[in-house]
C-alpha cells in the first residue's frame, strides 16, 4: 500500500509540475480580452504528458497491491467501491 501511495503522490506532483499556484495559472488564461488558447493547449499537453509518464507506474503499483490481497480483502475493496459509487473521496 505504501508503494501505491508513493506512486500516486509522484503522479500528483507530476501533474502539479512547477506551478506553485494552479488557480493563478488558470486565471492567466482569461486575463486578457481573449482566452489564451495557446497557453491552455500547452497546459493540457503538460498535464497529459505527466499522466502518460507516470500512469503506468501507478497502474503497476495499484495492480501489485490489489493482487497481493487475499480474496476476502479484494471483496472488501470491491464492496467499498460499490458503496462509494467508485469515488475515492467523500
Amino acid at each position: 500500500l505504501g508503494v501505491l501511495f508513493d506512486k500516486l503522490n509522484e503522479q500528483r506532483n507530476a501533474l502539479v509540475g512547477s506551478t506553485t499556484d494552479p488557480r493563478a495559472a488558470m486565471q492567466q488564461l482569461i486575463a486578457g480580452d481573449k482566452f489564451d488558447r495557446a497557453a491552455a493547449a500547452t497546459l493540457v499537453i503538460e498535464k497529459t504528458g505527466a499522466v502518460r509518464a507516470k500512469g503506468p507506474e501507478v497502474i503497476e503499483a495499484a495492480a501489485d497491491f490489489y493482487d497481493s490481497l487475499q480474496s476476502g480483502q479484494q471483496a472488501k475493496v470491491r464492496e467499498f467501491m460499490a458503496r462509494r459509487g467508485g469515488h475515492w473521496r467523500g
